[in-house]
């Protein structure tokens, strides 16, 4: 999914969903995704109408893609949960 743009189709909890990936540099996050930042960082993906994932290929790409899929899922994918313990 990081290696090339394309249409894939992924799975979660027995639905099944089909993505458009787009691998984009920095200008194209900034087309698609807005400027900014996001908790600290520079915007690296986004995902647009729950089917359009634009990500910046790189060693961070899995993470950002796994963050955009599970948006697309409509779910909040937590990268770093915070343990509260009592």
């Amino acid at each position: 999914m990081c290696e090339s743009d394309g249409l894939y189709a992924y799975s979660h909890l027995g639905v099944t969903k089909q993505f458009e990936v787009h691998l984009v540099d920095a200008q194209g996050i900034s087309e698609h995704c807005g400027q900014g930042m996001h908790q600290g960082n520079q915007i690296e993906a986004c995902i647009l109408g729950n089917k359009k994932i634009f990500v910046k290929p790189g060693n961070r790409c899995a993470s950002h893609m796994a963050h955009e899929l599970s948006h697309g899922f409509g779910l909040h994918f937590v990268d770093r949960p915070t343990v509260h313990r009592g």
